[in-house]
């Protein structure tokens, strides 16, 4: 590395280098983000997506039962406090995982 460098310092593309390097330390970053994802399961953000698109095709059809409707609200705002929870976690999550990503 040591030699890496002393050449770019004399043909003077040493930010050239230190471009190049970012650049592959971003994109280490953004596949490991991606990874970290996939293995993260999204238990209460899968439930809540799925009370929200119910309650819109309610709501969209115009034969929406108001009873139902109001036990989908109610399941909605049970799960949404799991979810920012979740998140959080998830946020936890990679930022433990992304810390071995960083150390390069």
């Amino acid at each position: 590395m040591e030699t890496l460098i002393q050449y770019t310092k004399i043909s003077n593309e040493l930010s050239q280098l230190q471009t190049f390097v970012t650049e592959m330390k971003n994109e280490a970053i953004q596949h490991e983000t991606t990874r970290i994802k996939d293995k993260f399961d999204f238990q209460y953000g899968q439930q809540r997506d799925a009370i929200v698109a119910k309650i819109v095709d309610l709501q969209t059809s115009g034969i929406g039962d108001p009873i139902e409707l109001n036990t989908l609200r109610t399941q909605l705002h049970a799960v949404s406090d799991q979810t920012k929870i979740e998140q959080l976690e998830y946020i936890k999550y990679v930022n433990l995982n992304l810390h071995r990503t960083h150390q390069y």
